[in-house]
This record gives structure tokens, sequence and C-alpha cells, in this order.
């Protein structure tokens, strides 16, 4: 058989072909992948009626905890409802689709034997046999939630891939999303793990997270939603023999979280009103709103004193915010991000500093019809270069400059259909590397990718091995480049909570030391965390860029 049609056979467990939008989503990205050939196990559902529901609920729980799951799911129905106004896209959580059985090669039809409370299934030796004669490469879970025993783990070559949606190192059990916003977490987790026969304990092969939504509803769809690519880049690594590391977690000894009693129900309602209360108060009483700032120093990031600092002057309802600095002709030029509120949107300006500190604005010296911010700027053959933050366009765009400081002109796109924001570059060995956060807007691109290639104006960029470098919300987003004595640091920006009890992206910053870079490794050191601090009721600090001698910074409060 030819290599190139060659294609695996994929199992996707299922309860019938009626699912939810998630579901279906899921469905969707498997029938893209071009090597593989999806079949079904579809396990017989039993209709229940009212009463029987009702008598198991009994048999299962005391009616106190019912009572607990029935307020707990009352609450939400009625936070998703009221959220449904302001977020449209919940209410495809309530849209019910039908898989067209044609989509897949063969529906395997089983009928599991469950335990007395329903919580565990195996196969009868039958469906057993008839699973494993379609010798089956690889099985993922869909809309199957039960925990697998006995012959159920063992119908393929490979095993059955499937989410945990929580932060396994102290996250077992469930609901999804909940307890994260709950307990304040700033960010939420997930992994793709292949199963064994103990609750969300199998062997983990991914992790990843997200940053933690205000409300439990929005935390959940958005878990639910982004995840759903990464367990399919997973089973194609599982499926082409790549070498997957599992990662270590010990589970055994942690608490399996459940759905909460009806004080900590309560407490949930009682404190997010609180917190809607104090951004309503801000926002439109005090007419206050969230406001960056940028601000410089002679002095590198190991002996910056931010109270000692130089504020550059925000304009009538804009704010300047990502800052990159250029020595040039004795003076410092600060390009930044110039946020208009009356536009929604950013333009690039720059700011020159003279050796007295005298300041001069060249405005908008490049203006799109879509957002930019963090203008990363780098010389190459005698010429200055410029990469916005262009996510919006869906690519990474290169500008150059035709006479400096003030005018710009667009060469052509770096990486075209691709959503990346705060994209810097970094030139080792002759080999230019472009390290990005790559990711939707609702990840708040906690993914860090690397590209390489021989030229730094190049359209054509490989992946790194190690992509994603990183998947977190502490790690995984730019916020500027420092050079200083022949060192190079990549300044990475967290999101987190701030002192209102507020999301808040930028919350601080860490300066990295980037000890090698090559197109088959990526290491860097914590040189340095920087908070918020410097000020009163800062909400945060998520930019900084320096030279020998020379740093600047941005950092956010209400105004």
């Amino acid at each position: 058989m030819n290599k190139n049609n060659f294609r695996f056979k994929v199992g996707i467990l299922l309860q019938g072909f009626k699912m939810n939008k998630i579901e279906k989503d899921f469905i969707d990205l498997l029938l893209k992948e071009q090597n593989i050939e999806l079949y079904a196990i579809c396990e017989k559902k039993k209709n229940i009626n009212l009463f029987q529901k009702i008598l198991f609920a009994y048999k299962k729980n005391s009616i106190y905890r019912n009572f607990e799951i029935f307020f707990f799911k009352l609450i939400f129905l009625t936070e998703k409802f009221l959220l449904s106004f302001c977020f449209k896209n919940l209410k495809e959580l309530d849209n019910t689709f039908v898989i067209n059985k044609d989509y897949f090669k063969k529906i395997i039809y089983v009928d599991p034997i469950y335990s007395p409370k329903g919580m565990y299934s195996e196969y009868t030796k039958l469906d057993f046999n008839k699973i494993l004669d379609e010798k089956l490469d690889l099985v993922v879970r869909g809309n199957v939630y039960e925990i697998f025993r006995n012959n159920k783990l063992n119908i393929s070559r490979l095993g059955i891939l499937s989410f945990h949606h929580g932060d396994s190192s102290w996250n077992r059990g469930g609901p999804p999303g909940f307890w994260e916003t709950y307990l304040n977490k700033p960010q939420t987790g997930f992994v793709i793990q292949k199963l064994d026969e103990k609750l969300d304990n199998g062997k983990i092969l991914f992790k990843g997270e997200f940053a933690t939504k205000r409300s439990y509803i929005l935390n959940k769809y958005n878990l639910l939603k982004e995840s759903n690519p990464f367990l399919i880049e997973v089973m194609q690594k599982v499926l082409t023999n790549q070498n997957i590391p599992e990662i270590k977690t010990n589970t055994d000894s942690l608490d399996i979280f459940k759905i909460p009693s009806i004080k900590i129900t309560i407490k949930y309602i009682l404190i997010k009103l609180s917190l809607l209360s104090k951004l309503i108060f801000k926002r439109f009483i005090l007419l206050k709103r969230q406001r960056w700032n940028v601000a410089y120093s002679r002095k590198n990031f190991q002996d910056l004193n931010f109270n000692n600092s130089i504020n550059i002057s925000n304009l009538k309802n804009r704010y300047f915010a990502d800052p990159f600095v250029v020595y040039r002709d004795n003076k410092h030029f600060i390009f930044v991000e110039d946020y208009s509120y009356k536009n929604k949107k950013g333009t690039i300006s720059v700011i020159q500093i003279d050796e007295n500190d005298n300041q001069k604005l060249y405005e908008n010296i490049i203006d799109e019809k879509f957002h930019l911010s963090f203008p990363y700027v780098f010389e190459h053959k005698n010429n200055y270069y410029m990469i916005p933050e262009t996510s919006e366009n869906n690519c990474i765009k290169l500008y150059k400059c035709k006479n400096f400081p003030n005018e710009w002109e667009f060469c052509h796109n770096l990486i075209s259909d691709i959503q990346c924001v705060d994209t810097i570059m970094i030139n080792i060995n002759e080999k230019y590397f472009l390290i990005t956060s790559q990711g939707t807007k609702d990840e708040f691109s906690s993914r860090l990718n690397i590209f390489y290639s021989e030229d730094p104006l190049s359209t054509n960029w490989v992946p790194h091995k190690l992509n994603p470098i990183y998947f977190n919300i502490t790690e995984g987003r730019n916020g500027g480049l420092i050079r200083n004595k022949n060192n190079i640091y990549r300044v990475s920006q967290k999101f987190g909570i701030n002192y209102l009890g507020d999301n808040q992206y930028g919350n601080e910053i860490s300066i990295r030391s980037v000890e090698n870079i090559t197109s088959e490794d990526f290491k860097e050191i914590i040189i340095k965390n920087i908070k918020p601090k410097f000020k009163k009721k800062l909400l945060g600090i998520h930019s900084m860029s320096g030279i020998d001698g020379f740093t600047v910074f941005d950092y956010c409060n209400y105004e």
C-alpha cells in the first residue's frame, strides 16, 4: 500500500448520534483529518422515564444531596439564561445536532454492562470481540462519561484518549470549570490522558491552561470549546509514533471535587454579585476605566527604580502601551501602541527622547483598518523593520522604515492565515527565530510557539520541533525583549487576578534569560518577577523593553 494513501483506523465512543455543539465540533475536527478512517462505537442508551430517573437518583444519593445537585443546576441554568443576552454564543449550548451516520466508515453497536450505580462499565465478550475484529489503531472518548473497566480499556492497539477538563495536579472530578472560578484561580487547566481504571488518573500526554472567566458558565463553555483541537493534535502524534513524554502528576492523594453544596453555591453567587457591583460602580458611577501608561528609566532593568521613572503623558481619550526602544543619533525612540477609546483600536506611534529628556511625539506612523499594537522593531542590513501585532488580520505582517522614525511601508506577510499576538525575533548563529503567542482570543494566547528561518524577511518559516513551547497563562504570552551586555531576555506576561478580584490581562511580568535556542531546543531561566506594586492601586504591568542603560515599561490603573 502506498504510504501516502494509508489511513489509521480511529474509533470514537458515542452514546447515540444526538449531541451538543461542542461535541459536534469535535466530530467535525476529526472528519477533517485526511489520514484517518472514523469508526463509531455506539453504546445503546437505555430509555429511562422520569420516574425511573428519580428512583435512580434516590438510590444513588441521599435526598438532601439530590436537592444540592438540583439547586446547583437550577442556579446555573439561570446564570446561562442571563448571560446569553450578552454572550450570544452561549445559546449554542442548548442546540442539539444529529450527526450523519454516513460520516463513519462503520458503526459498531454495543450494549455495555454497567455497575449498579452506573459509574463503571465494561463490554460483553461478544461486543469486545466485535470491536477487536475491526483492528482499530486508536479510540477517543466522545459523549460517553462513565469510568471504563476491564476489557473496555483494551479495544484498540494504542488505547483510549480522553480529556480531563481540570488541572489534574489539584483538581480531580468536576464540574468542569466551576472550582477554578469559585476559588478565584487565574488559570483553568485541562489534560489529555490515556485512560486507565482510575478516575482522572490516566497517563497524561498533554497539559494546557486558559485564563479563567468570571462566571462558571462562561468558563465551562470556553474550556470545552477551546480544548477540542489539542486532542486532535495529541491523537496524531500517538498515531504517527511521535515521542510524547508522560507528564508526571501524583493524583492518588487528591480529593475528588464534586458538584458543590448549597452553601458553596450560594457563596459563589454572593462573590460574583459583589464583583459585578464593584465593576459597575467603577465603570458607570465613577466613570473609571482601565488605562495603560508608559514610562522609562535610564537604567538597566536590574537597577530599575520604578518610582524614579519618567512618565510619558497620555493624550485625551487615548493611551500608550507595549513600548519598544531603539537608540539612534544620540536619541532614544520609544515605539508604542497608541490606543483610541473613540475608534476602539490601536495604531503605532513613536516618542523621541533626547539627552535632556525632551519628548517629541510622532503620531500614527502606522495606521490600518484593524487593530495594531506591540511594535517590535529590529535592524537588518542597515534598514529598520517592524513586526506589530496584527492578529485581527490573521497574519504576522512586516513593515519597512522609509524615513526613520515616522515613515513606514508594508512589505509582506511573514506568516499568513495564523492568529498570533506579540511577536518578537531573535537572531542566533545566523538563524532567525520568530517567538510568538499563538491562539484564539479566548485562549488569551497562552501558547508560545517558535518558527525559524535563515532570513528575517522570509515568507517560509519552519515550526519548532517543541511547539508549543509553553501552554499556560504564566509563560505563554510575550511581553517584550531586553538586550543588555550581549544578553537576551524574553519578557513574558502573566494573566491573573487584580486587587478588585477581577480577571486582569497583564497582571505581572517575568524576565527570562534566553540560555539556548536552536531548531531542536529552547531553554530560558527566570531572572526576575515584577508585580505592579510600585504605585498604589495598580492593576497590572504587561510589557517591558530595554537596551543597555535604558528601560521602558507600561502599567495599568483606573483613571
